[in-house]
C-alpha cells in the first residue's frame, strides 16, 4: 500500500547541512538552515513514526518489536519493504488542493527586470563543437534569441509548478506566474538559544548559538509518499518530531498526486533525442562522460548537459549513533541532453518518471524525460502538424507547416513552406552567466547524418576563451 503525507511545521524548521555545528566551536553564530530537507531526513522521521504508531517504545532498536523490520527495515541503508518519493514542495491554491512544485531544470535560462526573474530561452547542444581540454565538445546555446546572451542568467533556488515543468519537457519557456522563487516560499527567522545546565540550571561560557530557521508561508508544506506499508498498520500519529531539536510537523495523509506529465513521445520518437532532468538528487558510482550511457539508460549517449554544484548529502544513522559521511550527488535541476540508439527508443521512453542510479528505494535519482528545444527564434509552441499529425515544432510565419530546424529537414508529408525563415547563429553565454557545461559527442540526425559544417548553425563562442570541462567532471565525482 502506498500513502502520500503532507508535513507542516507547527513552528520554525531547522536543518543542518555537512558544516560542523558543536558546542565550543567558534560557528555557532548564524547557522543557516538546510531547505528543503533531503530525502533521508524526512525518510528516518517517518520510518519512526510508523514504528511508534505499530509498537515500537521509542527506545532501543524497533527490531525487537515482531514485524517492523521486516517493512521497516533496520538502519539508514537498509528499508525493508518501503518505497519513498520526495519530499517535494506543495503550495495550497484556492480551492484547497495542494500543488507540487518541482526543482527548475538548469537549461532554463532568464533576465532579470525589476524584482522579477522573466524565462527567456532554453539551453540546446550547439550544432558544431567547440574546442576545450578534453578536445572538440559541444556546449549548450540558447534556443530562442529573445534576449542578449549576455544579460541572460540562470537562477537558484528556484521552483515551477507542474504546468511549467510540463511546457519545459515539450520544449517551450514556461510562463512568469508559473516560476515561484524561494522567497514566496519561506524566509530565515533568526533565533538565539543558550545552553543550561540540567543539575544547577545555570549556564556557561560558550553556551549561546544563533541558528538561522526556516519559516513556511502558510500555505506551503512538504509533500512525500510511502509505499510498502501494509494497509492493516496504523498511520503516524498527528504531529511527529523532524530534523533538529525534534521540532514538530503536523503530519497528515492526503490524497496527492507525484506523477508528471507525459513527454511528446512522437517527438523524442522521431529525432532520438531528448533530455534528462533529475527532480531529485540523484547518487551515481561514476559520472557518466561524452559518449557513454546514463546510468541504467542502456542505448543513451551523453551529448552534453547543464549541471550545478553537486550537492552534499549524509545524514545520521540511528545504529552507530554518527553521523553518515557526506557524498556528492548530481543536484537536483541537473539536465542531460542524449542521443538514442534506434533499437533502444522504446525501452527509454519508458523510463520517463522512474529512477536511476544508487539508493532508489530512498528517493534518489528521480528523472522526467523531455524533448531538445528547437534553436528557433520564431517556435512558439509544439503543436501536431495539420498536414501529418508528427507533432513537429510549428513555426509563427507558417502555422501550418512542420518543421525540424536542427537538422533542417521538413516534414516529408508536409509541403515546404518558402516563408520559413532560417536560424540565425546563436552565442554561447560566458560562464558567469550559464550553468556549468559538461563536453560531448558529435551530434548525429536521425538517420546518424551528422550536420554540415558551415550551415546556418553556426555557433559564435565569446567569453574567456575555450571552454574549460575537466575541472567541472571532477568536482561531480
Amino acid at each position: 500500500m502506498t500513502r502520500s503525507f503532507l508535513l507542516q511545521p507547527v513552528d520554525a524548521w531547522f536543518f543542518r547541512d555537512g558544516r560542523p555545528y558543536n558546542q565550543s566551536e567558534s560557528n555557532q553564530t548564524g547557522v543557516v538552515s538546510l531547505f528543503p530537507p533531503h530525502a533521508p531526513t524526512v525518510l528516518g522521521a517517518l520510518r519512526a513514526a510508523l514504528a511508534r504508531a505499530n509498537g515500537w517504545g521509542g527506545d532501543g532498536s524497533w527490531t525487537r518489536v515482531p514485524g517492523l523490520e521486516s517493512i521497516l527495515g533496520n538502519g539508514p541503508s537498509a528499508l525493508g519493504a518501503l518505497r519513498f518519493r520526495g519530499p517535494y514542495l506543495a503550495r495550497r491554491a484556492s480551492d484547497g488542493t495542494h500543488e507540487l512544485l518541482w526543482p527548475l531544470p538548469a537549461h532554463v535560462l532568464g533576465v532579470h527586470a525589476a524584482d522579477t526573474w522573466r524565462p527567456e530561452t532554453l539551453l540546446t547542444p550547439s550544432a558544431n563543437t567547440v574546442p576545450s581540454d578534453i578536445g572538440d565538445v559541444h556546449v549548450p546555446v540558447p534556443a530562442h534569441g529573445r534576449a542578449a546572451a549576455s544579460k541572460l542568467t540562470g537562477t537558484a533556488p528556484t521552483w515551477v509548478t507542474s504546468k511549467g515543468l510540463s511546457a519545459i519537457v515539450e520544449g517551450r519557456i514556461p510562463e512568469v506566474d508559473q516560476i515561484v522563487p524561494a522567497s514566496a516560499l519561506w524566509r530565515h527567522e533568526l533565533r538565539v538559544g543558550i545552553r543550561r545546565e540540567q543539575d544547577t540550571r545555570t549556564t556557561g561560557p560558550n553556551a549561546m548559538y544563533s541558528p538561522l530557521m526556516i519559516r513556511l508561508r502558510r500555505d506551503v508544506a512538504l509533500a512525500a509518499e510511502l509505499g510498502g506499508i501494509p494497509a492493516s498498520w496504523n498511520p503516524p500519529s498527528e504531529y511527529i518530531p523532524l530534523g533538529g531539536e525534534a521540532r514538530l510537523a503536523s503530519c497528515t495523509s492526503r490524497a496527492i498526486s507525484l506523477e508528471v506529465s507525459r513527454p511528446p513521445i512522437e517527438h523524442i520518437r522521431r529525432t532520438r533525442r531528448l533530455i534528462v532532468v533529475h527532480l531529485a538528487p540523484a547518487r551515481f558510482a561514476r559520472l557518466p562522460v561524452p559518449g557513454s550511457a546514463m546510468p541504467d539508460m542502456p542505448g543513451t549517449r551523453v551529448v552534453c548537459a547543464c549541471l550545478p554544484s553537486p550537492t552534499w548529502i549524509g545524514g545520521w544513522s540511528s545504529i552507530d549513533r554518527g553521523p553518515v559521511a557526506l557524498t556528492p550527488h548530481v543536484a537536483a535541476g541537473s539536465v542531460w541532453f542524449c542521443q538514442l540508439d534506434r533499437d533502444a527508443v522504446e525501452r527509454v521512453l519508458c523510463l520517463h518518471d522512474t529512477y536511476v542510479g544508487e539508493h532508489r528505494a530512498h528517493g534518489f535519482g528521480h528523472i522526467v524525460l523531455g524533448a531538445w528545444p528547437e534553436p528557433h527564434e520564431n517556435i512558439q509552441s509544439r503543436k501536431l502538424c495539420p498536414q501529418c499529425q508528427c507533432q513537429a515544432p510549428i513555426s509563427a510565419a507558417a502555422p501550418v507547416r512542420c518543421e525540424l530546424v536542427l537538422l533542417e529537414a521538413k516534414c516529408k508529408k508536409a509541403t515546404p513552406s518558402p516563408a520559413v525563415l532560417r536560424p540565425q547563429p546563436f552565442f554561447v553565454p560566458s560562464r558567469s552567466s550559464s550553468p556549468a557545461v559538461s563536453p560531448a559527442v558529435p551530434l548525429e540526425g536521425p538517420g546518424g547524418d551528422r550536420p554540415a559544417q558551415g550551415d546556418a548553425n553556426v555557433v559564435a563562442v565569446h567569453g574567456d576563451g575555450p571552454v574549460r570541462v575537466r575541472d567541472q567532471l571532477a568536482a561531480q565525482t
